[in-house]
């Protein structure tokens, strides 16, 4: 897991994200997937979520629509922070438990060159909510999980089925997250929209 943020302003920070597998990248950015994706992309999920949290802690009543966005993401938010709160605590949990795994079958991971792995890079500029950094930091958690059991797999620690279906599991926790999103997303606009007619 890795990034580095900077601070623009009090509101905005630049964050560099580096991703260790196409996979997680492309969960990430779309710019790294070529095939069209059913669901949203991490940081599409980011930019909800800034907009989500600027309506819910600073309410807009400059309009029937704005109005109705800043009561939609008041009521939606605290559910969307412990959602975000049980993704990070899954995925410091899997990220520990393969790491234990591979020290206990001796997976060197420290014997892999640093130009043997490819890192995908991304930089995020977003206002500096505080479930917006989580959300991020659990995009990088289930990178770094993910990292150790590819280890696991590339190392002959457990087969090509175990590792796809681990992966699988591994990822269905926050792609459900991100499609959850999604339908609320399209919800919020569908009832801002019925009100101005």
């Amino acid at each position: 897991m890795a990034s580095n943020c900077n601070v623009v302003s009090s509101n905005t920070v630049n964050i560099d994200i580096t991703f260790h597998d196409i996979n997680t990248a492309m969960m990430w950015d779309d710019i790294f997937n070529q095939s069209e994706n059913r669901i949203p992309c991490g940081l599409t999920v980011a930019n909800w979520l800034s907009r989500g949290a600027a309506f819910a802690s600073h309410p807009d009543h400059s309009s029937r629509s704005h109005y109705l966005y800043s009561q939609f993401y008041a009521e939606l938010m605290p559910t969307v922070r412990d959602e975000i709160e049980y993704l990070s605590e899954f995925y410091s949990d899997e990220l520990d438990r393969l790491t234990t795994h591979n020290k206990r079958l001796s997976v060197g991971l420290e014997s892999l060159p640093d130009s043997a792995i490819k890192k995908y890079r991304s930089s995020v500029h977003i206002p500096s909510f505080p479930v917006v950094i989580a959300y991020i930091r659990v995009n990088m958690l289930c990178d770094s999980a993910h990292f150790q059991l590819r280890a696991a797999y590339k190392f002959g620690a457990i087969n090509k089925n175990e590792y796809f279906q681990a992966r699988r599991e591994l990822f269905r926790p926050l792609n459900r997250f991100r499609s959850d999103m999604d339908n609320r997303v399209a919800l919020a606009k569908k009832l801002a929209n019925a009100a101005q007619h």
